[in-house]
């Protein structure tokens, strides 16, 4: 089995991480607690540090198991570098509707920018075709 350390702990700017665990194109989000054919918490060891407290976690994954990781960039949006679903999609390497339902739930700006987009673009297609 792999091995996989995680810090959960705030970063520079108010930003959270976010874990999840890829399977077969199906993103499940990591609570802090073992997953049923996808991961064993080894250890959580909590850092008290005000609010740069922590835990990090030592993490056995299953086979197969690919680990994603959300960060939003400093000072910015996550996902503002994407101009489209497909693009956002293809750089976190699941498929479409999957991409949505995580982005829906972790940054609902980028969601709401993404989802415009698309209405306006299949808008201005149908315009063209006119």
């Amino acid at each position: 089995m792999k091995e996989y350390e995680w810090k959960d702990g705030l970063r520079p700017g108010g930003r959270r991480p976010r874990l999840y665990f890829v399977v077969n194109n199906k993103a499940t989000k990591f609570n802090g607690k073992s997953l049923e054919r996808i991961c064993v918490v080894r250890s959580a060891q909590y850092k008290q540090c005000g609010k740069w407290s922590n835990t990090t976690y030592r993490l056995a994954l299953a086979p197969g198991v690919r680990v994603l990781e959300l960060l939003s960039p400093l000072h910015q949006n996550w996902g503002d570098q994407f101009g489209s679903w497909e693009e956002a999609a293809a750089a976190i390497k699941l498929p479409l509707d999957e991409t949505k339902r995580i982005i829906g739930q972790e940054y609902r700006t980028s969601s709401a920018r993404l989802d415009r987009v698309e209405r306006e673009m299949a808008t201005l297609i149908a315009e063209v075709e006119r």
